[in-house]
């Protein structure tokens, strides 16, 4: 019976992650970080079923490990349940010669300012859409509180409208270097860029792949090496997967940083109150631990 983790090179450092359900492996085809093995059953699937999530098909990771495709098993690509369109790679992505944040401007922020107990923070899509933050502090059983809420609004009317959004502060990256933190909300992102470190993030929370592929693209036309740095959740990892597709799809070169791994991470916390409690600490983990990292060793080795 067929196994393909009889297959993988374990030895060339190809397992990403492990859990108790499933393993998570480089995939032989496209090399992204995509390729799932279920490590027990579940309710649809038995242990040993794969997968690779920016959709390589069964038969060609087979086939790369050297397994001819008439050879049937268990584990056979018939058990796995396929999207209804699968996104090919169109090639792999291409390396850049070295990497470098690039500069942010602080002027280009907004924190707004607080009116007694509340405080209206306005984020600027494009010259006709735009987001409020709306914060305000009330006393309940627990005490007093801080809420928030968000408001969109679209050629001044409330609510996204139909015209597609660009990432946010997306007009404003510019300057020498090539890699930007792609983060979860406005409020990290300007955060990151009153560090002087240009950052962005799609609008809202429920994008679609349509949306997350114009963005790659919007990368990939600019060169633009995306960091990402997902909140430590569900709701992060499965964005995070979906941005992974997208990036394999356009053949966009990007990396992922963890949030568990900057000094002083509190359950809860993302960027913004990283770089807001351990500003020094979070600069020397990106600049000096996380930026000289993002080339993929095994690329380096066969230039």
């Amino acid at each position: 019976m067929f196994s393909i983790l009889n297959h993988l090179d374990l030895l060339s450092h190809r397992l990403v992650r492990q859990s108790p359900s499933e393993s998570r492996f480089l995939c032989p085809v496209c090399e992204n970080d995509t390729l799932t093995i279920l490590t027990r059953s579940n309710q649809s699937f038995e242990a040993g079923a794969y997968q690779c999530w920016a959709g390589c098909s069964c038969d060609d990771i087979r086939e790369s490990l050297g397994v001819p495709k008439s050879k049937r098993s268990g584990y056979s690509s018939s058990r796995i349940r396929k999207p209804a369109k699968t996104i090919q790679l169109p090639r792999p992505p291409r390396l850049p010669e070295e990497l470098s944040f690039i500069s942010a401007d602080p002027a280009k922020i907004n924190f707004g300012v607080w009116d007694g107990t509340r405080k209206v923070t306005q984020y600027r899509y494009s010259t006709s859409q735009y987001v409020e933050r709306i914060e305000w502090m009330e006393y309940s059983q627990n005490g007093l509180e801080r809420n928030k809420t968000f408001r969109q609004y679209s050629n001044g009317s409330l609510g996204k409208g139909t015209e597609p959004w660009s990432m946010y502060q997306w007009d404003f990256i510019s300057g020498s270097g090539n890699v930007v933190l792609l983060l979860e909300g406005e409020k990290s992102v300007d955060t990151s860029w009153q560090h002087r470190i240009a950052a962005t993030c799609p609008q809202g929370s429920s994008y679609t792949d349509n949306d997350l592929l114009r963005y790659s693209s919007q990368f990939l036309d600019r060169r633009i090496v995306p960091l990402v740095i997902p909140d430590h959740d569900l709701a992060g990892e499965r964005k995070l997967q979906k941005w992974v597709k997208a990036f394999s799809a356009s053949g966009v070169f990007y990396s992922i940083a963890r949030l568990p791994s900057f000094h002083g991470w509190q359950p809860t916390w993302d960027m913004h109150e990283l770089l807001s409690v351990y500003p020094i600490h979070t600069l020397h983990r990106l600049y000096n631990e996380i930026l000289p990292g993002m080339m993929p060793r095994r690329k380096q080795q066969t230039a």
